[in-house]
């Protein structure tokens, strides 16, 4: 868990970046433990967003139920947990549009980076 929850952690420290967005990890699987890294990191939950995720992907499949994805804020950084099949992402993607065109709600900076960390789970 330590391998995702200390870089996400110096990446939400960084004043240019507004939005980390996770993928993969989020799963049963035992290896799974990326929201518990992230909710080590966040300061505040923002549960409402990744409830909206998986209600849209819901009514694609009932494999959304098995997402255990979170969302919360760390300084001005917004951080948001995806599940890592690509497949599943594009289910989300509705719910998660309003944050991949527009700036941070969390910060009034005029310009904002984003942070993409994959889970990976070596063989």
């Amino acid at each position: 868990m330590i391998h995702l929850q200390k870089p996400c952690g110096n990446i939400a420290d960084q004043p240019d970046v507004n939005l980390i967005i996770t993928t993969g990890g989020t799963g049963f699987a035992p290896r799974d433990n990326t929201p518990e890294a992230t909710l080590r990191v966040i300061e505040r939950e923002a549960p409402g967003l990744a409830e909206a995720m998986r209600m849209e992907t819901l009514k694609q499949t009932p494999m959304a139920m098995i997402s255990r994805g979170v969302c919360g804020i760390r300084a001005n950084t917004l951080i948001v947990n995806l599940p890592g099949s690509p497949k599943a992402v594009q289910k989300a993607s509705p719910s998660s549009r309003p944050f991949s065109n527009m700036p941070s709600p969390c910060s009034p900076a005029p310009r904002w980076w984003l942070a993409l960390i994959r889970e990976h789970h070596p063989k």
